[in-house]
């Protein structure tokens, strides 16, 4: 009975070192120490629960936004534009800008080529008016058709060549129609994902052109 009753007591005694061991293993410090460099981990924030999907975004939308301006410039005459042009390609050669007119087509002038010079261009207005056409004048604003005479301004292109007949029914065979005045037709350009220093650059250029602006498109 002795001999059973020590081993029993030996039997509790290795169950309770072996329950006491587990405790001390399982305890904070020896988790810590267990650790691989606990002082290279790096703590990643998340998005609060409730942020919204735009909110989410907001620094990538900025970012393209950024790089994805869109403006207008005008507005350019015909010799103008073509100055631009090469201005903006010196500027920056990767841009692409959209052409476009901005203005309605100009008027049309029946008129007289230039005369000899202004006294000559007086002796034919003479003519002219004894013929019964009143509302001729002699041309002095443009250099390409200074001193011929105009014989009238028309919006639409059929009513200028009704007056052409009417004056070649007259016996002036050399009346013309022309665009009035030469080149009035105007331009502007749009350009597309500019970044903020291209955008900055291009309203330097705007601005050193009389009459032309920048602004975003519409």
């Amino acid at each position: 009975m002795r001999l059973v009753f020590f081993i029993l007591l030996l039997a509790n005694v290795v169950v309770l070192l072996a329950l006491q061991s587990a405790r001390m293993v399982g305890t904070e410090p020896a988790r810590i120490a267990g650790q691989l460099h606990p002082e290279r981990l790096t703590v990643i924030d998340e998005p609060a629960p409730g942020a919204t999907a735009a909110q989410r975004s907001a620094p990538a939308s900025a970012a393209m936004a950024a790089s994805s301006a869109c403006v207008d410039v005008g507005d350019f005459s015909s010799r103008s534009a073509e100055d631009f042009e090469t201005r903006l390609a010196q500027l920056s050669p990767g841009v692409l800008p959209k052409k476009r007119q901005v203005q309605a087509p100009p008027q049309h002038i029946v008129f007289l080529p230039p005369q000899a010079g202004q006294a000559a261009a007086g002796r034919r207005l003479a003519q002219l008016r004894e013929m019964g056409f009143a509302d001729s004048a002699i041309i002095r604003d443009e250099p390409t058709r200074r001193w011929g005479i105009s014989l009238g301004l028309f919006s639409r292109v059929e009513l200028a060549e009704a007056r052409q007949q009417t004056l070649r029914a007259a016996g002036i065979s050399d009346a013309r129609i022309g665009e009035y005045p030469v080149n009035s037709a105007r331009y502007a350009y749009r350009l597309v994902g500019l970044d903020e220093a291209t955008t900055r650059r291009l309203g330097e250029l705007a601005s050193s052109l009389a009459g032309v602006a920048l602004h975003s498109c519409q």
